[in-house]
């Protein structure tokens, strides 16, 4: 009767239950455990040696998130941890500029910031998120709980907007499905929540701990790998064009070709692809995945744009041209001068 009630149901069940639960016995109770998977926090701890800023996203209360940073070995004991449980736009302002005066900006402390759901949906705001992101760069990592699905993708698009940097997304459910596809990399780890995750992602793995091989080790090889497939293919093609450029000087500009139309078909297909396929597919760039694994500063190699930056690319790729110039001037050069 209290349960089919229109008005007033909610009193009348809380009133049947205290009635009903009088001198009884705590027999016993059951709960689920909600723990890390293996290797959590060595994973955590090779990401950050990378440079890689690893921020918790949870939908869990305040003291479970704050847990878990600990387990997975995030922060320690001894870092100090800067809340934000604030419940208007006012509050959050001064709260914000209070953390900021007491701390450094410019440089990462040891230091953890937690806020909560309610908080971050005044820290978002257009006037406030600009000293939020300047709070979060002096913090080592941030923990934001009780987060709503829609807020995890505000928090990545408030990121990519405001730090100009690339943002990779790790989920497992299908509260995480709108973080993952607003992430320029979604990753999702097929688990017990369902396939949501799986589907709506870039990459897939089976446990957390394949990340590390995932993004260390292929993402290092196929960065240098691009990065030289497109520096190739700027030299070869500028090299080709370049050639015909500096030959059509000595005829008149006729449009002939100094090749034979043979060479010019094959030119793409036999003569410059099998050698960038064996060499990018056997090359091991910055060393094997052990090398890799076991020294993960390498991954800063790509972070940095040490490979693909104007100090790499115009001297090599021009430089194309230099020896079909010499190529084709040099005979009449020679000529000339005799």
């Amino acid at each position: 009767q209290a349960s089919s009630k229109m008005e007033g149901r909610s009193e009348a069940i809380s009133k049947v239950c205290g009635m009903i639960e009088q001198n009884l016995i705590l027999i016993g109770a059951t709960g689920v455990e909600d723990k890390l998977q293996e290797s959590v926090p060595e994973v955590l701890t090779s990401l950050r040696n990378a440079g890689i800023v690893v921020w918790v996203l949870t939908g869990d209360k305040q003291e479970t998130a704050v847990s878990i940073g600990y387990s997975s070995q995030m922060y320690s004991r001894d870092t100090n941890l800067l809340y934000i449980r604030t419940s208007g736009y006012e509050e959050t302002q001064r709260r914000l500029l209070e953390l900021l005066e007491s701390t450094s900006t410019g440089q990462m402390h040891k230091q953890a910031l937690i806020i909560n759901g309610c908080s971050m949906s005044y820290v978002l705001h257009p006037q406030l998120r600009g000293l939020f992101i300047r709070l979060c760069q002096t913090c080592q990592t941030v923990i934001c709980c009780r987060v709503t699905p829609i807020q995890k993708s505000q928090i990545v698009s408030t990121i990519k907007e405001e730090l100009k940097v690339m943002t990779l997304a790790v989920g497992d459910g299908a509260n995480d499905v709108s973080m993952l596809r607003q992430a320029n990399i979604g990753i999702g780890i097929a688990g017990r929540e369902g396939t949501q995750a799986v589907m709506a992602s870039d990459f897939a793995v089976e446990r957390f701990e394949m990340l590390r091989k995932l993004v260390l080790v292929h993402g290092h090889w196929t960065y240098h790998r691009i990065a030289d497939f497109i520096l190739f293919f700027f030299y070869k093609n500028i090299m080709f064009v370049a050639l015909e450029f500096f030959y059509q000087f000595f005829n008149g500009f006729s449009g002939n070709f100094p090749q034979e139309e043979f060479m010019i078909i094959t030119f793409n297909t036999f003569w410059t692809t099998p050698g960038t396929l064996v060499s990018f597919t056997l090359n091991q760039y910055g060393g094997s995945r052990d090398e890799i694994l076991a020294d993960p500063a390498v991954y800063k190699h790509g972070r940095h744009d040490l490979t693909v930056n104007k100090k790499n690319f115009f001297p090599p790729t021009f430089g194309g041209g230099v020896p079909c110039r010499n190529r084709v001037c040099h005979p009449y050069d020679v000529q000339l001068g005799q």
